[in-house]
């Protein structure tokens, strides 16, 4: 008897385990496979292909959030705007330097005049 119900159990297992292994649920025919490489990092917005659609080269596939570039560019604007302010400030205060020397020239050019030197003489002996 048990000789009996391993024979069966074999006939039925063997076919059994014979159609479990040739059954696919998610089968594909001549599938081409390629991986794809980012290149920036970023959270994904949206998927813009679906499964099993054809691609080609340049092809959009996702969108990343724009949140956290944006804020990046405001961060990068306000430090070159920064920048551009402390320029014009070092400009004005080398003109500034540069116009002071030229003031201090001009003293020293007077000074050294002879009309400013005559007026000096007269003031002395009044």
């Amino acid at each position: 008897m048990l000789g009996a119900v391993v024979i069966v159990a074999a006939v039925y297992g063997v076919s059994w385990i014979r159609q479990t292994l040739n059954t696919a649920d998610d089968a594909f025919i001549n599938g081409h496979v390629t991986l794809v490489a980012p290149r920036v990092r970023g959270q994904v917005a949206r998927v813009v292909v679906d499964d099993n659609n054809r691609v080609h080269k340049g092809d959009l596939l996702v969108e990343l959030d724009k949140e956290p570039f944006q804020e990046a560019v405001a961060v990068k604007k306000a430090a070159f705007d920064s920048a551009q302010a402390d320029l014009a400030a070092t400009k004005a205060t080398v003109r500034g330097i540069g116009l002071h020397r030229r003031v201090g020239t001009l003293d020293n050019s007077v000074t050294r005049s002879p009309a400013r030197h005559a007026l000096k003489e007269a003031a002395r002996w009044r």
